[in-house]
C-alpha cells in the first residue's frame, strides 16, 4: 500500500486545483492554511491533502525538487493509462519520459526503498543492451543529470539489468556516480528509515547535489533548499 497518491498539474492550475480539493473534502496539511497554497508552491513541488476517507494527496506543480531537472516534462507530456486497479485508468507519464522521473525520484532519496528499484528494473525486464543504451541517452536529454546512469547502474548491480559493459565501464568512471552508487547501496541495507537514524538524511542530502551536471549544480541546488527551508516557515500555518 502506497502512503499517498501523486496528482500533477500545471503550475498555473494550483489556485483551481486546490478550490476543488477543497469542495472533494480535502483538507491541506502543509501548508495548513488554503489561501497560501499559491505561494508555498512557489519554493516547493508539492503541497499535502488529507482526504475526507484518510487518503493523503500531494498536489504537485513540478516534478522534482529541483526545477533544473527534467523541466521540459510536464503535466502536458503525453500520457498513458495504467490499470491501478479493477476497473480503475490512471494517467501517467509514457515511457522514457516515466523511467527519468523514477530514477530522478530515487536519486534524490539516495534510493533507500528497494521497491523503487524494483519497479525500476521491472520496467526494462528483457530489454536489450542497445535498448537500455537508447533509453539512457533519451533519459538524459530529457535532463535526468546523473540520475539515469545511476538508476542503470543499481538495477545492473542488483538485480543483474544487462546493461552494456562499455556504459557500465562509462558510468563508473565518473566519480560522482561512484559515490552516489556506494551511498545507495548502503542505504538499501539499513531496514529503519533515513529519519529514524541519526544523521540518516545526511547522505541523501548530498546526493541531492550531486545529481545534475555542471559546477554551478550543487550551488544552485543548496540556494534553492535554502530558500525552501525559510519559505515554508514564513508561509506554513
Amino acid at each position: 500500500m502506497s502512503r499517498d497518491i501523486d496528482l500533477l498539474v500545471q503550475p498555473e492550475a494550483i489556485s483551481q486545483a486546490a478550490k476543488l480539493l477543497l469542495k472533494l473534502g480535502y483538507a491541506p496539511q502543509l501548508p495548513c492554511h488554503p489561501p497560501a497554497v499559491a505561494n508555498w508552491h512557489r519554493r516547493s513541488k508539492e503541497s499535502v491533502w488529507a482526504g475526507p476517507s484518510g487518503h493523503v494527496l500531494e498536489l504537485h506543480s513540478r516534478l522534482n525538487d529541483n526545477p533544473g531537472l527534467m523541466r521540459q516534462v510536464t503535466a502536458q507530456s503525453p500520457s498513458r493509462l495504467v490499470q491501478v486497479a479493477s476497473g480503475i485508468l490512471l494517467p501517467t507519464l509514457q515511457e522514457p519520459a516515466l523511467l527519468a522521473y523514477l530514477a530522478v525520484h530515487g536519486a534524490s532519496s539516495a534510493w533507500f526503498r528497494l521497491k523503487w528499484l524494483a519497479d525500476f528494473a521491472n520496467l526494462l525486464r528483457g530489454r536489450t543492451t542497445a535498448e537500455l543504451n537508447m533509453i539512457h541517452q533519451t533519459m538524459l536529454a530529457l535532463g535526468s543529470g546523473r540520475a539515469s546512469g545511476l538508476a542503470l547502474l543499481l538495477a545492473q548491480r542488483v538485480f543483474a539489468l544487462p546493461i552494456a559493459p562499455e556504459l557500465q565501464a562509462q558510468l563508473e568512471a565518473d566519480p560522482r556516480v561512484r559515490w552516489l552508487a556506494g551511498e545507495s547501496l548502503r542505504q538499501l541495507e539499513v531496514k529503519a528509515e533515513p529519519t529514524q537514524r541519526l544523521l540518516g538524511t545526511v547522505g541523501i542530502h548530498l546526493a541531492q547535489t550531486l545529481i545534475g551536471y555542471g559546477w554551478s549544480f550543487p550551488l544552485h541546488e543548496g540556494q534553492r533548499r535554502l530558500a525552501e527551508v525559510v519559505g515554508r516557515k514564513l508561509i506554513r500555518g
